[in-house]
Protein backbone atom coordinates (compact mmCIF):
# COMPACT_ATOMS: atom_id res chain seq x y z
CA UNK A 1 0.00 0.00 0.00
CA UNK A 2 2.93 2.34 0.64
CA UNK A 3 4.25 1.76 -2.87
CA UNK A 4 0.81 2.35 -4.34
CA UNK A 5 0.40 5.54 -2.28
CA UNK A 6 3.62 6.92 -3.74
CA UNK A 7 2.01 6.73 -7.17
CA UNK A 8 -1.32 8.24 -6.21
CA UNK A 9 0.02 11.10 -4.01
CA UNK A 10 -2.86 10.33 -1.68
CA UNK A 11 -4.65 7.39 -0.09
CA UNK A 12 -4.98 4.60 -2.69
CA UNK A 13 -8.58 4.20 -3.76
CA UNK A 14 -9.69 7.51 -2.27
CA UNK A 15 -12.96 8.55 -3.92
CA UNK A 16 -13.58 5.17 -5.56
CA UNK A 17 -17.19 3.96 -5.47
CA UNK A 18 -17.64 0.90 -3.20
CA UNK A 19 -18.62 -1.36 -6.08
CA UNK A 20 -15.33 -0.50 -7.81
CA UNK A 21 -12.99 -1.18 -4.88
CA UNK A 22 -11.98 -4.67 -6.04
CA UNK A 23 -11.64 -3.46 -9.64
CA UNK A 24 -9.21 -0.82 -8.41
CA UNK A 25 -7.12 -2.72 -5.88
CA UNK A 26 -6.87 -6.21 -7.39
CA UNK A 27 -4.87 -5.22 -10.50
CA UNK A 28 -2.90 -2.43 -8.85
CA UNK A 29 -2.11 -3.45 -5.27
CA UNK A 30 -2.43 -7.23 -5.33
CA UNK A 31 -1.28 -7.96 -8.88
CA UNK A 32 1.26 -5.41 -10.05
CA UNK A 33 2.71 -4.36 -6.70
CA UNK A 34 1.91 -7.42 -4.57
CA UNK A 35 3.37 -10.01 -6.95
CA UNK A 36 6.55 -7.97 -7.36
CA UNK A 37 6.89 -7.70 -3.57
CA UNK A 38 6.28 -11.40 -2.90
CA UNK A 39 7.45 -13.53 -5.78
CA UNK A 40 11.21 -13.66 -5.14
CA UNK A 41 10.86 -14.73 -1.51
CA UNK A 42 8.06 -17.20 -2.24
CA UNK A 43 10.09 -18.73 -5.06
CA UNK A 44 13.19 -19.00 -2.86
CA UNK A 45 11.26 -20.80 -0.14
CA UNK A 46 9.50 -22.96 -2.70
CA UNK A 47 12.78 -24.07 -4.23
CA UNK A 48 14.06 -24.99 -0.78
CA UNK A 49 10.88 -26.78 0.25
CA UNK A 50 10.16 -28.55 -3.07
CA UNK A 51 6.35 -28.75 -2.58
CA UNK A 52 3.92 -31.00 -4.42
CA UNK A 53 1.60 -28.04 -4.96
CA UNK A 54 1.27 -24.35 -4.11
CA UNK A 55 -1.79 -23.31 -2.10
CA UNK A 56 -2.44 -19.56 -2.21
CA UNK A 57 -5.10 -17.20 -0.95
CA UNK A 58 -7.01 -15.80 -3.91
CA UNK A 59 -5.35 -12.38 -4.11
CA UNK A 60 -1.81 -13.64 -3.35
CA UNK A 61 -1.07 -13.80 -7.05
CA UNK A 62 2.59 -14.70 -6.61
CA UNK A 63 1.27 -18.19 -5.87
CA UNK A 64 0.34 -19.31 -9.39
CA UNK A 65 3.54 -17.85 -10.86
CA UNK A 66 5.70 -19.69 -8.35
CA UNK A 67 3.75 -22.90 -9.01
CA UNK A 68 4.50 -22.48 -12.71
CA UNK A 69 8.20 -21.95 -12.02
CA UNK A 70 8.32 -24.98 -9.71
CA UNK A 71 6.39 -27.13 -12.17
CA UNK A 72 3.62 -28.06 -9.71
CA UNK A 73 -0.16 -27.47 -9.62
CA UNK A 74 -1.61 -24.40 -7.92
CA UNK A 75 -4.67 -24.27 -5.65
CA UNK A 76 -6.54 -20.98 -5.17
CA UNK A 77 -8.33 -20.70 -1.83
CA UNK A 78 -11.14 -18.15 -1.93
CA UNK A 79 -12.08 -16.13 1.17
CA UNK A 80 -15.50 -14.95 -0.01
CA UNK A 81 -17.38 -14.55 -3.29
CA UNK A 82 -15.38 -14.80 -6.50
CA UNK A 83 -13.90 -11.44 -7.50
CA UNK A 84 -15.51 -9.70 -10.48
CA UNK A 85 -14.43 -11.18 -13.79
CA UNK A 86 -13.39 -7.77 -15.12
CA UNK A 87 -11.12 -7.19 -12.13
CA UNK A 88 -9.38 -10.53 -12.64
CA UNK A 89 -8.91 -9.76 -16.34
CA UNK A 90 -7.22 -6.48 -15.43
CA UNK A 91 -5.08 -8.34 -12.90
CA UNK A 92 -4.05 -10.71 -15.67
CA UNK A 93 -2.76 -7.77 -17.71
CA UNK A 94 -0.99 -6.37 -14.65
CA UNK A 95 0.97 -9.55 -13.89
CA UNK A 96 1.76 -10.37 -17.51
CA UNK A 97 5.07 -8.43 -17.58
CA UNK A 98 6.20 -10.13 -14.36
CA UNK A 99 5.44 -13.59 -15.78
CA UNK A 100 7.33 -12.62 -18.94
CA UNK A 101 10.31 -11.52 -16.84
CA UNK A 102 10.54 -15.15 -15.70
CA UNK A 103 10.20 -16.45 -19.25
CA UNK A 104 6.54 -17.48 -18.89
CA UNK A 105 3.28 -16.43 -20.47
CA UNK A 106 0.46 -15.79 -18.02
CA UNK A 107 -2.21 -18.46 -18.67
CA UNK A 108 -5.20 -16.14 -18.18
CA UNK A 109 -7.07 -15.02 -15.08
CA UNK A 110 -3.68 -14.02 -13.59
CA UNK A 111 -3.14 -17.76 -13.10
CA UNK A 112 -5.74 -17.72 -10.32
CA UNK A 113 -8.06 -20.44 -11.62
CA UNK A 114 -5.56 -22.51 -13.56
CA UNK A 115 -5.86 -25.81 -11.70
CA UNK A 116 -8.06 -26.09 -8.60
CA UNK A 117 -10.18 -23.42 -6.89
CA UNK A 118 -11.49 -23.95 -3.36
CA UNK A 119 -14.71 -22.02 -2.78
CA UNK A 120 -16.15 -21.38 0.69
CA UNK A 121 -18.90 -18.84 -0.08
CA UNK A 122 -22.48 -20.03 0.57
CA UNK A 123 -24.26 -20.71 -2.73
CA UNK A 124 -26.96 -18.18 -1.82
CA UNK A 125 -24.32 -15.41 -1.91
CA UNK A 126 -22.23 -16.58 -4.87
CA UNK A 127 -23.41 -15.20 -8.21
CA UNK A 128 -20.42 -16.16 -10.41
CA UNK A 129 -18.75 -19.37 -11.55
CA UNK A 130 -15.09 -20.28 -11.79
CA UNK A 131 -14.31 -19.75 -15.49
CA UNK A 132 -11.80 -22.59 -15.87
CA UNK A 133 -10.16 -25.44 -14.00
CA UNK A 134 -11.72 -27.55 -11.27
CA UNK A 135 -13.69 -26.42 -8.23
CA UNK A 136 -13.91 -27.84 -4.71
CA UNK A 137 -16.49 -26.58 -2.22
CA UNK A 138 -15.19 -26.48 1.31
CA UNK A 139 -16.71 -25.57 4.66
CA UNK A 140 -14.13 -23.82 6.86
CA UNK A 141 -16.09 -24.87 9.96
CA UNK A 142 -18.40 -27.83 10.65
CA UNK A 143 -22.15 -27.65 10.32
CA UNK A 144 -24.19 -27.16 13.51
CA UNK A 145 -24.25 -30.37 15.53
CA UNK A 146 -27.98 -30.31 16.30
CA UNK A 147 -31.24 -28.89 14.97
CA UNK A 148 -32.32 -25.34 15.92
CA UNK A 149 -33.64 -25.20 19.48
CA UNK A 150 -35.97 -22.72 21.15
CA UNK A 151 -34.72 -20.99 24.32
CA UNK A 152 -36.67 -19.13 27.04
CA UNK A 153 -35.17 -15.85 25.85
CA UNK A 154 -33.76 -15.14 22.39
CA UNK A 155 -29.98 -15.62 22.33
CA UNK A 156 -27.94 -12.94 20.56
CA UNK A 157 -24.42 -14.01 19.63
CA UNK A 158 -21.78 -11.29 19.15
CA UNK A 159 -18.51 -12.10 17.37
CA UNK A 160 -16.02 -10.11 15.30
CA UNK A 161 -13.88 -13.00 14.16
CA UNK A 162 -10.11 -13.18 14.55
CA UNK A 163 -9.10 -9.83 13.03
CA UNK A 164 -11.73 -7.20 13.76
CA UNK A 165 -12.00 -8.38 17.35
CA UNK A 166 -8.97 -6.23 18.20
CA UNK A 167 -11.30 -3.29 18.82
CA UNK A 168 -12.88 -4.13 22.18
CA UNK A 169 -14.94 -0.95 22.03
CA UNK A 170 -17.14 -2.70 19.44
CA UNK A 171 -17.97 -5.35 22.03
CA UNK A 172 -18.63 -2.71 24.69
CA UNK A 173 -20.99 -0.94 22.30
CA UNK A 174 -22.89 -4.13 21.48
CA UNK A 175 -23.16 -5.20 25.11
CA UNK A 176 -24.38 -1.77 26.17
CA UNK A 177 -26.92 -1.61 23.35
CA UNK A 178 -28.41 -4.98 24.32
CA UNK A 179 -28.20 -4.56 28.10
CA UNK A 180 -31.85 -3.60 28.56
CA UNK A 181 -33.30 -5.86 25.89
CA UNK A 182 -35.21 -9.07 26.78
CA UNK A 183 -32.47 -11.29 25.37
CA UNK A 184 -29.49 -13.34 26.47
CA UNK A 185 -26.20 -12.13 24.98
CA UNK A 186 -23.22 -14.37 24.28
CA UNK A 187 -20.02 -12.69 23.09
CA UNK A 188 -16.70 -14.29 22.11
CA UNK A 189 -13.61 -12.07 22.06
CA UNK A 190 -11.01 -14.55 20.77
CA UNK A 191 -8.05 -16.29 22.36
CA UNK A 192 -5.93 -13.12 22.34
CA UNK A 193 -8.26 -11.22 24.70
CA UNK A 194 -9.30 -11.69 28.32
CA UNK A 195 -13.07 -11.43 28.80
CA UNK A 196 -12.35 -9.62 32.06
CA UNK A 197 -11.28 -6.63 29.96
CA UNK A 198 -14.97 -6.02 29.26
CA UNK A 199 -16.11 -6.37 32.89
CA UNK A 200 -18.45 -5.54 34.43
CA UNK A 201 -20.84 -7.28 32.07
CA UNK A 202 -24.55 -6.49 31.80
CA UNK A 203 -26.60 -9.02 33.76
CA UNK A 204 -27.93 -10.55 30.54
CA UNK A 205 -24.46 -11.10 29.00
CA UNK A 206 -21.89 -13.90 28.98
CA UNK A 207 -18.43 -13.25 27.53
CA UNK A 208 -15.99 -16.03 26.58
CA UNK A 209 -12.81 -16.31 24.60
CA UNK A 210 -14.14 -18.98 22.25
CA UNK A 211 -17.19 -21.19 21.83
CA UNK A 212 -17.49 -23.60 18.86
CA UNK A 213 -20.07 -22.06 16.56
CA UNK A 214 -21.38 -25.48 15.56
CA UNK A 215 -22.50 -25.90 19.18
CA UNK A 216 -23.78 -22.38 19.77
CA UNK A 217 -25.59 -21.35 16.60
CA UNK A 218 -28.56 -23.77 16.80
CA UNK A 219 -29.69 -21.89 19.93
CA UNK A 220 -29.20 -18.38 18.53
CA UNK A 221 -31.91 -16.11 17.20
CA UNK A 222 -29.54 -13.35 16.04
CA UNK A 223 -25.84 -13.21 15.19
CA UNK A 224 -24.05 -9.85 15.26
CA UNK A 225 -20.86 -10.26 13.22
CA UNK A 226 -18.57 -8.69 10.64
CA UNK A 227 -19.37 -10.99 7.72
CA UNK A 228 -16.25 -13.13 8.11
CA UNK A 229 -15.88 -16.31 6.07
CA UNK A 230 -16.15 -18.70 9.01
CA UNK A 231 -19.27 -17.17 10.55
CA UNK A 232 -21.03 -16.74 7.22
CA UNK A 233 -20.28 -20.27 6.04
CA UNK A 234 -21.50 -22.00 9.19
CA UNK A 235 -24.39 -19.62 9.87
CA UNK A 236 -26.24 -19.56 6.56
CA UNK A 237 -27.65 -23.15 6.57
CA UNK A 238 -28.81 -22.69 10.15
CA UNK A 239 -30.51 -19.42 9.34
CA UNK A 240 -32.24 -20.77 6.26
CA UNK A 241 -33.59 -23.79 8.11
CA UNK A 242 -35.05 -21.51 10.74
Amino acid sequence: MQRLAQRTRSHPGDGIAPEQIVHYFLPRAFAEVGVDEMVDDVLRHGQAFAPDLVLFEAFALAGPLVAELLGVPSVAHMFGPLPPIEAVEHANDAVSPIWRAYGCDVPGWAGMYRHLTIQICPPSLETAQVPTGETLYLRPVPLPIRSPQATPLPIVYVTFGTLFNANLDLFRLALAALADEPVEVVATVGHAHDPAQLAPFPVNARVERFIPQAELLPSCSVVVHHGGAGTMSVHWPTAYRR
